[in-house]
Formats: C-alpha cells, structure tokens, sequence
C-alpha cells in the first residue's frame, strides 16, 4: 500500500453498476483512506453509503520497491475535512511524494496559501479491511473489472 501511487476505487451502488474512480491511495494511521477534493463531493458521498468498497491496486506505474498487486475491501467511513488540517497534517506528505500534479498547487505554504481551495478534502476512510492479491495490469489491455451480483467483486 505505501508503494503505491495510483489505485481504482470501486464501490457499490444502489440500482446500477459499481462506481469506480482512480485514486491516490493513501494511509490514514494504518487505516487505507482517499482523500477527494469538494468538487467530488457527490462520489465521495456515493462511495461512503456502499456497504462495500474496493481499493485496487494493480497498476505498477509510479510504484515504489515493495509493491505488490492486491485489492484492499472494506467498510467505508467519510470524515468531511472542512478546513484541510486532517489532510494537510497526515495525508498531504503521501500525496505530494505519490501524485506529481499536486506538487504544483501544495509543494510549499506559499502554494498552500495560494490554493487554499486544494487542500480541505473529503477523506473516504476503510474499516475492516480484507486484503486479496489480484494480477497486476502490464499495459493498455489490462483492465479493473467490478461486478455487483449482491456483493462487490473485483
């Protein structure tokens, strides 16, 4: 998980196919979270009521030593950061190392201050999680398959 840079978060949803969204996976303590910014606020809150979620980690670009493909499920908990200090104070660190753009709006308080919108976040954290391995994806063809049939397969 810590060598991880990008991730598929998928869950499910009532009446349709499983979301899915690509991710910066993030550790909050030991716990696996994702931090979305407000103007996801509709998905975060979708993939917050699913009584399952999947956290897929299969893609190998921007991995670090250590990586392993695997497929991290639980029961999601959403903490509404309003004012950015959860984020800022344990997952901001993670996310510039792991996700390259965000170093252009956050990378120094003089950024942070200028892009006050970037950092209060909605926080999706996983509580009771299962750890599955899964097949890494080795280029364009490979893909994240999520099916719902009265529970969330990945």
């Amino acid at each position: 998980m810590r060598a991880a840079g990008l991730a598929e978060l998928v869950w499910r949803r009532a009446g349709g196919p499983p979301g899915a969204l690509g991710v910066v996976p993030l550790l909050l303590g030991e716990r696996p979270a994702v931090a979305l910014p407000w103007a996801q606020a509709a998905t975060a809150r979708s993939a917050a009521r699913a009584d399952a979620v999947a956290l897929v980690l299969s893609d190998p670009r921007l991995t670090g030593p250590g990586w392993e493909p695997l497929v991290l499920s639980g029961r999601p908990t959403l903490v509404e950061d309003g004012d950015g200090a959860l984020f800022t104070g344990e997952l901001l660190a993670q996310e510039l190392r792991k996700h390259p753009p965000s170093r252009a709006l956050a990378d120094s308080a003089m950024l942070r201050r200028e892009h006050w919108w970037f950092l209060p976040r909605l926080v999706l954290v996983l509580d009771d999680v299962r750890v599955t391995p899964t097949r890494r994806r080795d280029g364009p063809a490979d893909v994240v398959l999520a099916v719902d049939d009265g529970g969330l397969h990945v």
